[in-house]
């Protein structure tokens, strides 16, 4: 199972398993006031897998938890041309809803798609290949192959990624929030002085802007164009997991931005919310026991961070 807290009880379907946490658990528990029926809908749509998950409560649909998740494995057969990275999970209210890419990924020790929800309704287990030419080989491929599967990347040069190449602020923001299917404002008119509204993250600068993720560089500029450092990037992470209520909290990982050689080189806006994510396992060093905070990050290297948040 994925690890979404304390486990409340599992169901073992034999094509599927759900795991309730602690919370999800006591929600439908102290909902009971009749039977309860758990069951596991499978269809097929396009080719892709269907499952819509249902709790009933006597006559009573159950499909939020007030905070509690579920955690489930769909056994997956690989065939020999599989790329693993390319299998994704979506999610879709009804059978007329746009399909939506979620976090979910083949799981290659459990030979299963795992994931992660809050709700139930209709999830569907699709294959979606993105090959760039510029990609055949290297450490970047598979968490690539990861982030092209699920539409991420922007700014994309024709068939290209162009891994090596280092990425940009306005770059990064839109494939974040991408990664973390925050809404978009589309007609949004607040943006940075420096966003030229063609440009094809400024929606997302926008978002970022009024969310609070995206803070500029003063004066209402955010040099969009300016290459990324590592401070940058995680700050704006940061920034992202509060707004949707993602943080981890701390785990016994015995690890503090004060072990770090570097640790005096982190700007003092960013101390208490980088021990925060050291803390919760989501920062590791680059080397020799340093952060590097100052140095930029290329297209791969943002490719990794995301693929190795959402499969961790």
């Amino acid at each position: 199972m994925t690890d979404s807290g304390a486990v409340g009880f599992i169901i073992d379907f034999g094509f599927c398993v759900l795991a309730f946490d602690a919370a999800a658990s006591m929600c439908i528990f102290n909902a009971a006031d009749e039977d309860i029926v758990i069951e596991v809908i499978v269809s097929e749509f396009d080719g892709m897998l269907v499952f819509e998950f249902i709790v009933l409560i006597g006559d009573e649909t159950i499909s939020s938890f007030n905070g509690g998740t579920i955690s489930i494995e769909v056994p997956y057969e690989l065939d020999d041309i599989d790329i693993t990275n390319a299998i994704v999970v979506y999610y879709r209210e009804t059978s007329d809803d746009e399909l939506i890419v979620i976090r979910g990924h083949y799981d290659i020790e459990k030979e299963a798609v795992v994931f992660t929800t809050n709700h139930f309704s209709q999830y569907l287990i699709g294959y979606n290949p993105v090959q760039y030419t510029d990609v055949t080989s290297g450490w970047y491929k598979d968490a690539i192959d990861y982030i092209a599967a699920r539409g991420y990347p922007v700014c994309v040069l024709g068939d290209m990624f162009e891994p090596e190449r280092v990425l940009t602020r306005g770059e990064f923001t839109a494939t974040l929030l991408r990664a973390y299917n925050i809404t978009l404002d589309l007609s949004a008119r607040d943006n940075f002085d420096d966003v030229d509204s063609d440009a094809v993250y400024a929606p997302y600068l926008a978002t970022a802007k009024r969310l609070g993720i995206a803070k500029g560089i003063g004066d209402n500029l955010f040099a969009p164009e300016l290459e990324i450092t590592r401070e940058e990037m995680l700050a704006l992470l940061y920034r992202t997991l509060v707004n949707i209520g993602e943080l981890p909290d701390s785990i016994d990982n015995g690890r503090t931005l004060s072990d770090f050689v570097d640790a005096d080189m982190v700007a003092t806006w960013f101390v208490d919310e980088l021990d925060a994510l050291i803390q919760a396992g989501m920062v590791d060093g680059m080397g020799d026991n340093m952060l590097e905070l100052k140095s930029l990050s290329t297209r791969a290297t943002m490719a990794q961070m995301i693929y190795n948040l959402h499969t961790r």
